[in-house]
């Protein structure tokens, strides 16, 4: 058994949806099982992507020290601008976290087909934590505040939920019935720990989610005095 991860450049044209990722992981298995010859060359490597397995490499050395078993289940096939990562399946946790943690930092998309999960760059840095998930099926990676403010405002009826996932904290907002709200209302819900109960909130204006959002990232309590528990 693999796991597979499908890489791309974020800065050339990378796959935007989960249908177009999906599209594109299959073309790229169709090229590499291809027989080689005129209708089936390889692509050549990048530099870039080259650099990226090696600090793939070095990172997963690292974090799975001891475990043995090696890394890939088949060599990363490596072109111009995306690297296809299939790695052995008792490694996958180490090399989700990998990926995510060099998602920003590397300014890279990745595909992970096993969740059908499409990540991608939110421009953060180190003091940037958590990631966004999307009802698209999207999750942007060390978000900055500015990706925050336009991820949370961007909640509409067809992209109904944002998520932002803290390990043991999370925020999200929803909206409407698929929510369980009435239609156009907006639902907060807040976990502060692993060990408390999710607090659930109706509110009807999003800038104050994203102020929530804000706050709550800060680990500031301040972010309660904006909303008042919804009775069940």
């Amino acid at each position: 058994m693999s796991f597979d991860l499908i890489v791309w450049d974020a800065s050339n044209n990378p796959p935007t949806t989960l249908e177009e990722a999906d599209q594109r992981d299959e073309d790229l298995a169709e090229l590499f099982s291809a027989p080689l010859g005129a209708a089936g060359e390889r692509p050549v490597p990048g530099e870039r992507m080259l650099g990226l397995v090696a600090r793939v490499e070095d990172m997963l050395g690292r974090l799975s020290a001891g475990e043995g078993g090696g890394f890939w289940a088949t060599p990363p096939a490596v072109g111009d601008d995306f690297v296809v990562m299939t790695f052995s399946r008792s490694i996958a946790v180490h090399a989700l976290n990998v990926l995510k943690e060099l998602c920003s930092d590397s300014n890279i998309v990745f595909y992970d087909p096993q969740s059908g999960k499409l990540y991608r760059p939110g421009g953060g840095s180190g003091g940037d934590e958590g990631e966004l998930i999307c009802s698209d099926g999207t999750v942007v990676c060390r978000p900055t505040d500015a990706t925050i403010m336009k991820v949370v405002r961007s909640v509409s009826n067809e992209d109904w939920f944002v998520t932002l996932d803290l390990g043991a904290r999370f925020v999200q907002v929803g909206l409407g019935v698929n929510a369980g709200m009435s239609d156009g209302v907006l639902s907060l819900e807040v976990r502060e720990s692993d060990t408390t109960a999710v607090q659930k909130f109706q509110v009807t204006d999003l800038q104050l989610c994203v102020d929530v959002f804000l706050a709550f990232r800060r680990n500031d309590p301040k972010w309660r005095v904006y909303f008042v528990p919804r009775e069940e």
